[in-house]
């Protein structure tokens, strides 16, 4: 049975997804990229990004398996990504012209 986080640990979470989402607007406003215009995959992006800063002490990018510097969000892969593909791999950061997923 999975057990209920504590006042402090929701408060916590919620100071990290504070600062996640700040991060990410503002870089995404520096690099002239959107965030995720699916609101829903977005938050669940916050939300993750909220939990690995709270577990591991920096927004650790979620699609990626290990915690180095380079994986810290926005991920050092992230321009190289967005240039192939349209957005970075966790999809947090799209190309301007990407709407939706698409290219």
């Amino acid at each position: 049975m999975k057990q209920e986080p504590t006042k402090e640990e929701v408060e916590k979470l919620k100071v990290a997804e504070t600062s996640v989402r700040a991060i990410a607007l503002g870089f995404s406003v520096q690099e002239n990229y959107i965030l995720n215009p699916d609101l829903k995959a977005l938050g669940k992006l916050y939300i993750a990004l909220a939990k690995n800063t709270v577990k591991h002490g920096k927004p650790y990018c979620p699609c990626r398996i290990r915690q180095h510097p380079g994986n810290v969000c926005p991920c050092s892969s992230v321009k190289i990504d967005i240039a192939a593909t349209g957005h970075c791999k966790c999809r947090l950061f799209f190309k301007k012209e990407a709407k939706n997923g698409s290219h």
